[in-house]
């Protein structure tokens, strides 16, 4: 468990004796807060691919032990509170509804309904709309139906949702970031099949290779008003149209990257569009936090934290 290990090698948790059945000794409960909220708020990684996604609404593929979920609810725009209770209401839960962001998390046990919205010949809103304004996050990605991935896509790319049920129809409202949680392929192959099944529900991913991605100095509230800024100033990226994207002009050498990145099929045409994406939501935030970044370090660093790498990467 990887909580379990971070304490071990802080020397707060240690084996028992032999014959003692194993158990951990640990330290003083302040020592093992501390480390709690440390692991929680993620490194400094975790935090810049947080940013990222926040900044620009990028769906983010993350290793299940990765905070980044919780990160991002934290450094999102306070969505409409009055808007966020309603649809609470609509779906039946009275108590208990967030202040900020919320932080939806299904499974792939949860049903199709329940997560898009529905039950029955009644329209109820689902885990996408009880996570309008904040983090919907999938816990074990592999497991979920194609169809469910499908739907849940589109209502990220919309913001909104229509729900069908017999003769009637609601358009629901689904303003949220998607955090899928997965565990590393076991091999080439393992990879390639995932990223065909999963990967174009996702624009950004980030394992365990971190090479590319430049560590987030900033602290938790600093991340937020860049997030509010980058928004304020261009809306949603993900959602930008391709002409806007492809609009936006890099160095030569940033878009000489892009079409070798093409040409040696390390990344698809199709691919490009979000690459784009990512890149201008780093330049972005490099221009907020008055970084002298070069346009064309932003691509590497997109290109690092796309969704092919590092889980499918065509290397062999």
């Amino acid at each position: 468990i990887p909580v379990v290990k971070a304490m071990k090698d802080a020397g707060l948790i240690t084996v028992g004796p032999e014959g003692s059945g194993g158990d951990y000794i640990v330290g003083s409960i302040s020592e093992a807060a501390s480390l709690t909220a440390h692991l929680d708020h993620g490194t400094p990684t975790m935090q810049r691919v947080a940013l990222i996604a926040a900044a620009g609404g990028h769906p983010v593929l993350v290793p299940k032990w990765s905070p980044v979920d919780r990160i991002a609810q934290r450094i999102l725009p306070p969505p409409d509170r009055g808007e966020v209770a309603d649809i609470y209401s609509a779906a039946g839960i009275h108590t208990g509804v967030p202040a900020g962001p919320p932080l939806r998390t299904v499974t792939a046990s949860s049903t199709l309904v329940s997560t898009l919205g529905g039950w029955g010949g009644s329209i109820r809103p689902g885990d996408v709309s009880l996570a309008h304004g904040g983090v919907l996050s999938l816990s074990d990605v592999e497991g979920f139906q194609v169809s469910t991935l499908d739907g849940i896509r589109r209502a990220g790319s919309d913001g909104r949702l229509t729900v069908a049920r017999g003769n009637r129809s609601a358009t629901l409202p689904a303003d949220f970031l998607l955090v899928g949680t997965i565990s590393p392929p076991t091999s080439t192959e393992g990879a390639k099949r995932r990223t065909a099944r999963i990967g174009s529900t996702f624009s950004l991913s980030f394992g365990h290779d971190t090479k590319g991605i430049t560590p987030c100095e900033l602290t938790l509230g600093r991340m937020a008003e860049v997030v509010r800024r980058v928004r304020g100033v261009m809306g949603v990226i993900q959602r930008m149209p391709a002409e806007q994207v492809n609009a936006y002009r890099f160095s030569t050498g940033a878009d000489q990257i892009i079409t070798q990145a093409v040409s040696m099929g390390r990344i698809s045409a199709s691919q490009e569009l979000s690459l784009r994406r990512v890149a201008l939501t780093i330049s972005r935030i490099d221009e907020d936090t008055g970084d002298d970044g070069k346009p064309i370090v932003h691509i590497s660093s997109a290109m690092e934290a796309l969704v092919l790498t590092p889980w499918a990467r065509n290397d062999d």
